[in-house]
């Protein structure tokens, strides 16, 4: 009923869709068609004609029954068919996210939508209509000021906290009036960088916080946030650091890092849940752009997976939002000279002194990035046998050279790491996904057909850019690849 629904809408708007957003529409639609046909056979071959008929919308229609002895025999198979439109619907549900931001802005869709969503039977559609308000406003609008997104200093009484480690943020309890464990939060702590404009890193982290207020952590893979604490010296109004305060997520415990997952190495895992996790992370920095910002911060220090009873690797969600700003924004050129940063930025963006404005295809090549720290299962910050933070030997310029030696300037590590990609990620992973990898790492090269000519990308709102990057990086082949696997179980 809810595809019923998101379809018929999506019908009705459809005209008044950019071409690049409809081409996607069109190609998910046709996956969906595939799939139905193929369940309708499954359900067919289990069930038989009967003499009496049935009433369905649009009229009588002959009757079926469930032939038992061989629904017992296969009923795996439909199984395997529920499996794959729920598969389908996590690739459906960004690019009805980002509907649902075009049609917010324009009048006569939005009309559409509303319209469509009254005639929704009153079982199925409140729901459906309630989620739809809610991202609607989330997604595109205005946050309202007077929202009570930021909490008083000591308005969080975590009586127990652990680092979680490799990673900025850690683990907090409260305790009940009775003294025993109660809500777990993840909580996580920055500085203010220097020089930077306290007014408006302030506005930029509340209109965040109060979007990810409302976040779905199962579709949206960011972790919804209660608030935020910012931290004043005595006698000024003026925050020196935040505390991100992130509810837990429903039925997932023990938060890792996806740095400490691969400094670990361990292998016990299978080659579609580094896919998994992969798809979402993309997802993730998908949804912050479609929020209308940009991460800046992209690294498995940034990535937490938690224990979820479905994969071995857990779910993803990614935080680390300390430099997080609007995608349109006042960009300050702020950087830094730390390698473990660097290796995850763009050679424009390296540095003490960045050489250009932050863009949206920036966090893409940092994705790339971590892409490809996925795919080969090896993490590019290694820990000596002193404790210190080394390179990964293979991003170094050559065998024995310096420990820190690595190919920063004009772009060599970009390249270097692209050639990683061509060399090693096929018989790992396969063209497919490093077609993915190629593709983020070179998406401001003049020659990427996908990002390279900034030009396509200078619409107001973002949405050229939403679209390419599901359409790329998310949609083909990610996707593509769960429902070809779930289908060859």
């Amino acid at each position: 009923m809810r595809i019923d629904s998101q379809l018929s809408i999506l019908r009705d708007v459809a005209p008044t869709l950019i071409p690049e957003h409809l081409q996607i529409h069109r190609e998910i639609a046709q996956v969906l068609r595939s799939k139905l046909e193929i369940s309708v056979a499954k359900l067919e071959s289990l069930t038989k004609p009967t003499k009496e008929e049935t009433v369905v919308s649009g009229g009588p229609e002959q009757g079926r029954e469930v032939r038992k002895w061989k629904y017992a025999l296969f009923k795996e198979n439909l199984d395997v068919s529920i499996a794959e439109l729920e598969a389908w619907q996590r690739i459906f549900d960004p690019t009805w996210y980002l509907l649902l931001k075009v049609t917010t802005e324009n009048k006569t869709a939005s009309s559409i939508v509303d319209q469509e969503l009254a005639k929704r039977p009153a079982v199925t559609g409140s729901a459906l209509r309630s989620s739809t308000q809610r991202l609607r406003h989330t997604l595109t609008s205005a946050p309202k000021v007077n929202t009570a997104i930021f909490l008083p200093e000591n308005g969080l009484d975590v009586a127990h906290s652990s680092i979680i480690p490799f990673s900025s943020a850690k683990t907090g309890q409260r305790l009940t009036d009775s003294q025993q464990p109660g809500q777990s939060y993840i909580l996580e702590s920055f500085s203010c960088p220097p020089n930077v404009d306290r007014k408006v890193l302030t506005r930029d982290i509340r209109d965040f916080a109060l979007k990810l207020a409302h976040a779905d952590p199962d579709f949206f893979g960011l972790l919804r946030c209660k608030g935020v604490i910012p931290h004043c010296l005595d006698g000024s109004r003026v925050p020196e650091s935040f505390t991100f305060v992130f509810w837990m997520p429903t039925g997932m415990s023990q938060p890792v890092s996806l740095r400490s997952r691969l400094i670990d190495g361990s292998m016990h895992h299978s080659l579609s849940e580094r896919f998994r996790l992969g798809s979402e992370l993309a997802k993730s920095v998908s949804f912050v752009h479609m929020y209308g910002f940009v991460h800046k911060n992209i690294r498995p220090e940034t990535v937490v997976l938690f224990e979820d009873g479905a994969s071995s690797l857990g779910s993803a969600f990614l935080i680390g939002f300390e430099n997080v700003r609007t995608a349109e924004g006042i960009t300050f050129r702020i950087g830094d000279e730390s390698w473990q940063r660097d290796v995850y930025r763009h050679p424009q963006r390296q540095g003490r002194a960045p050489e250009e404005d932050y863009i949206m295809q920036h966090d893409i090549y940092s994705l790339g990035v971590c892409l490809l720290e996925i795919g080969l299962w090896q993490s590019f910050v290694v820990i000596d046998d002193k404790g210190n933070s080394v390179p990964f030997s293979a991003l170094r310029l050559s065998p024995g050279g310096d420990e820190t030696d690595l190919p920063l300037q004009k772009g060599g590590l970009k390249e270097h790491l692209v050639a990683i990609a061509q060399n090693e990620l096929p018989k790992r992973m396969g063209t497919k996904y490093t077609e993915i990898v190629e593709t983020c790492l070179t998406c401001l090269d003049p020659g990427n057909v996908d990002f390279g000519d900034e030009r396509e990308f200078e619409d107001e709102d973002g949405i050229v850019v939403g679209v390419r990057f599901i359409q790329k990086v998310r949609f083909q082949p990610f996707c593509l690849f769960y429902l070809k696997h779930i289908s060859s179980r």
